[in-house]
C-alpha cells in the first residue's frame, strides 16, 4: 500500500505524484490510501475522479485534525504533515508494508520494486537526507537529537514501513511525545522526531528513491524526485521563464509540472490559484535569498565537499 497524507493545498500535488507512479508501474499499481486533513468536498471529488480514471484501488479517508493540536499550530504546520504518525489507526492491519510518500514527489521508476526491499529487520527503510549532508547540518542535528556520531539522518519523504513493527513498537506515539516533551530539538518537525525515536536504526535505501532535487549531482541515478527545497517547479509564477531560474529548476521539471497541471483538470486550477501572486512571492523570495548569500549556498549544495565525502564512503547507496 502507498500512503499519502495531505490537506487541500497538497492534494493536487499528491494526485500528480500518484499519476507519475502509475505511469511507471510495469505491472499493476499498488493500492493507494490518502489521509485527508480539512479537505473540501470539491477537492475530494476532483481527486476521486482522477484516481478512478487511473484505474486504481484507492481509499480517501477524512481525518480529524484535533489529535495533533495544539503543537502543530504552535509550530505553524498543517496537521497533514503529521498524519502518517497515526497511520496504524486507519490502515488495515493485515497490510504488511506501507510506503509513505510526500506529495511533492515525482516517480520515474517502478515503485513496486520497493515492496521487495530488504529492511534488514528494521522497522522501516528510508533514504539519508542529502540536503542536510550537503549543507553541513548533520553534525548539529545529531547533537540536538542525541544521536551517535555516525548515525544516519533520514529524510521522511519516502518511508518503507513494516506496519506490524511500527504498530507494536508504537513509533507514532513515541514521535508525538518528542513533540510534546522536547520541542526544542525539532528543526524539521516530524522528520526530526522520527529520527530521534529511531536513533539511526533504519535500513538505508539507495539515494535514487528519494532524490532531493538540487541536493545531488545531476548525473546520479534517480527513481523518485522529491522537491523539498525552497524553489518548486510549479510555484514560481512567471519567474520560472527567466533562463537562470528555469535552469535552476530544471527545464524538464518545469515542463512536466505544467503539462501535469493541465491534465489534472482540477476544479480550481489546482497548483496555482494566481500566477501574479506566485510571481510576486517568488521574486521577493529570490531577491531576499540572493541578497543574503543563501541563493549561492542553495545552488552549491550538490557540489559541496561534505556530500562528496559522503558519496566516497557510501558508493553502495548511489546505485
Amino acid at each position: 500500500m502507498i500512503l499519502y497524507t495531505v490537506d487541500t493545498a497538497f492534494l493536487p500535488l499528491a494526485c500528480i505524484s500518484i499519476a507519475s507512479m502509475v505511469s511507471h508501474c510495469a505491472g499493476n499499481p499498488p493500492a493507494v490510501t490518502i489521509l485527508l486533513h480539512d479537505v473540501d468536498a470539491l477537492s475530494r471529488n476532483s481527486a476521486s475522479k482522477l484516481l478512478s480514471e487511473l484505474g486504481l484501488d484507492y481509499e480517501l479517508i477524512d481525518v480529524e485534525s484535533a489529535w495533533c493540536q495544539p503543537w502543530s499550530a504552535r509550530r505553524g504546520q498543517s496537521p497533514a504533515k503529521f498524519g502518517y504518525l497515526k497511520m496504524q489507526d486507519f490502515i488495515d492491519r493485515t497490510v504488511d508494508r506501507v510506503i509513505v510518500v510526500d506529495a511533492d514527489t515525482r516517480f520515474v521508476d517502478d515503485v513496486n520494486k520497493l515492496f521487495d526491499a530488504d529492511l534488514q529487520g528494521k522497522i522501516l527503510g528510508a533514504v539519508d537526507d542529502t540536503a542536510v549532508i550537503a549543507t553541513g547540518q548533520l553534525f548539529d542535528l545529531r547533537r540536538k537529537l542525541h544521536l551517535k556520531d555516525h548515525a544516519g539522518y533520514l529524510n521522511s519523504g519516502l518511508l518503507i514501513v513494516d506496519l506490524k513493527a511500527w504498530t507494536d513498537q508504537k513509533i507514532g506515539a513515541a514521535c508525538v511525545r518528542v513533540f510534546t516533551d522536547k520541542p526544542d530539538v525539532l528543526t524539521f518537525n516530524d522528520q526530526c522526531a522520527l529520527n530521534a525515536v529511531l536513533a539511526g536504526e533504519y535500513a538505508r535505501m539507495p539515494l535514487r528513491w528519494n532524490c532531493l532535487y538540487g541536493s545531488v549531482p545531476a548525473d546520479w541515478p534517480v527513481s523518485m524526485y522529491h522537491f523539498a527545497g525552497t524553489f518548486k517547479p510549479w510555484s514560481m509564477g512567471l519567474l520560472k521563464h527567466v533562463p537562470y531560474v528555469r535552469n535552476m529548476l530544471g527545464k524538464e521539471q518545469v515542463n512536466f509540472y505544467r503539462q501535469a497541471t493541465r491534465q489534472l483538470n482540477w476544479h480550481d486550477r489546482g497548483l496555482s490559484k494566481s500566477e501574479v501572486l506566485d510571481t510576486w512571492k517568488a521574486v521577493r523570495l529570490f531577491n531576499k535569498m540572493r541578497a543574503s548569500g543563501r541563493l549561492e549556498r542553495y545552488n552549491n549544495r550538490k557540489s559541496s565537499p561534505a556530500l562528496q565525502e559522503f558519496a566516497t564512503t557510501n558508493r553502495h547507496l548511489i546505485l
